[in-house]
């Protein structure tokens, strides 16, 4: 039986901060992906197919297909990413070293799963 486990990443560049809590739930992976002001903004759920909403005024969806787009290609399961960002006054610069933070971050999830994988402890994993 395979547990549900979790690890923890964080990427910080000047005042832009995200965090990215990925759960493993057998082989599914669900990535919580927060920066400022936490809040849910959108979701994206995907396997072979991809569906994505973004709750009103908000434009997480933009970066949640970015990310689905990667995990379509390197990940061989269902996966969801629930993403909240909020920092005031972003600025174009800043929007594109978030969405660079968080590919970073997912790679660094897709670098995991082995450690995932191969630890039975059933313990939560923090890198």
């Amino acid at each position: 039986m395979k547990l549900m486990r979790m690890v923890e990443f964080s990427a910080k560049e000047g005042h832009i901060e995200l965090i990215l809590k990925a759960v493993m739930m057998g082989n599914d992976l669900c990535l919580l992906l927060t920066g400022g002001a936490s809040h849910i903004g959108a979701v994206c759920v995907g396997s072979e197919c991809m569906a994505n909403v973004a709750f009103p005024y908000h434009r997480e969806n933009y970066l949640n297909h970015d990310l689905s787009e990667i995990l379509r290609k390197k990940w061989n399961a269902n996966y969801v990413i629930v993403s909240g960002i909020h920092f005031d006054e972003i600025t174009k610069e800043e929007i594109d070293l978030v969405r660079k933070m968080a590919v970073s971050l997912i790679e660094q999830v897709l670098i995991s799963e082995m450690i995932l994988t191969n630890d039975k402890s059933g313990t939560d994993i923090t890198l």
